[in-house]
């Protein structure tokens, strides 16, 4: 609980820093188009053609089982994870990350193609697991923590998991954040 109650007074503190600098300077905010990422000089290139999708039902430490669905590069190697943990999945959002990467086809036409795993998490009481929705409570930290922690360990992961998302997955990266699991970079 401390550890959390840290990470929000650091996050309180850097904004505290953060805004009014930018207020008292109004150029600051219109310095031009906001940065395409997509378009920075050194990024990954599409190397991978085929891709494999895989899902499993995976048993939770409270015997409720979360849905998983991970696709990745048809090859042999280890490959790193990008993890999306929604209450949407199959339900008003499929599971290939077009909200967060629309004109890009989403994070699994993206980034499987450049060598990355992307595994979709539905929470608990969610599209296809089990139990009931947690809504960023003490069993959806657990949960979070424990997919990240079996993403880390499988055989065709590199040990290395990220979380992304926005909105409510963007909340659900800053929680499995503060669990601070084994694998998550």
């Amino acid at each position: 609980m401390f550890r959390r109650l840290r990470l929000a007074a650091a996050c309180i503190a850097l904004l505290s820093l953060i805004a009014p600098a930018a207020a008292a300077d109004p150029a600051r905010n219109t310095a031009g188009p906001p940065t395409d990422y997509l378009k920075v000089t050194g990024l990954s290139r599409p190397v991978f053609e085929d891709a494999i999708t895989e899902s499993k039902m995976l048993p939770m430490s409270d015997g409720i089982a979360v849905y998983v669905e991970v696709t990745r590069p048809k090859a042999k190697g280890q490959f790193p994870v990008i993890a999306e943990i929604s209450p949407y999945h199959g339900t008003i959002y499929e599971r290939d990350g077009v909200r967060m990467l629309p004109e890009q086809g989403g994070l699994v036409d993206y980034f499987v193609p450049r060598g990355y795993a992307v595994l979709m998490m539905d929470v608990r009481g969610t599209g296809r697991s089990q139990g009931c929705l947690d809504h960023m409570g003490p069993r959806d930290q657990a949960d979070a923590k424990q997919v990240v922690e079996w993403a880390a360990i499988q055989p065709w992961s590199n040990g290395r998991v990220g979380a992304i998302g926005h909105s409510y997955p963007g909340g659900t990266s800053v929680m499995t954040l503060a669990e601070e699991p084994k694998g998550l970079a």
